[in-house]
């Protein structure tokens, strides 16, 4: 699921993949906690000064420790203003600055089993790190089932 809003002229971004039954496959538990795990680290080495490229490595490493880097086919991330896409850094080796708002999104998509994972995040640069502007929407495995379960029963549930 890739959503968004728009909130006073700026957009947001978030994506999530969900168990449609409501409970992740062993197979999709493992992916999916990889590409948080990949999620996690970029995260952590996310601050003002360092480049998009860094960051971006960090998750490929975490990726690629899992033997599922050829996987992730796209970028880590992408600016996020007037436009959910703006264009406003022109080279992933340009430091990031105060202020910026970026996704952070790793992904796994293997064609061969039907399966693709994306997990994206809003977050906001600040001189200690960043801050989430996605953050009440699940992440974790049990947070997203526990989710999609709650939402069966709400629609089982006659008004």
């Amino acid at each position: 699921m890739d959503i968004g809003c728009r909130y006073k002229g700026y957009c947001s971004d978030l994506t999530r993949t969900l168990p449609i039954n409501g409970t992740f496959s062993y197979r999709q538990k493992v992916l999916y906690e990889a590409v948080l795990s990949a999620q996690k680290a970029a995260l952590s080495v996310l601050r003002e000064g360092v480049t998009l490229r860094e960051v971006e490595e960090e998750a490929r490493k975490s990726l690629r420790e899992k033997n599922l880097e050829r996987y992730f086919i796209h970028g880590l991330s992408h600016h996020i203003g007037i436009s959910v896409h703006d264009p406003i850094i022109t080279s992933p080796d340009e430091p990031l600055k105060e202020g910026m708002v970026i996704s952070i999104e790793p992904g796994v998509y293997i064609k061969e089993e039907g399966i693709g994972i994306r997990i994206e995040e809003t977050v906001l640069l600040t001189t200690q790190g960043y801050r989430s502007l996605t953050e009440g929407f699940p992440r974790e495995v049990e947070e997203v089932e526990k989710l999609i379960r709650a939402s069966r029963r709400a629609k089982a549930t006659p008004p």
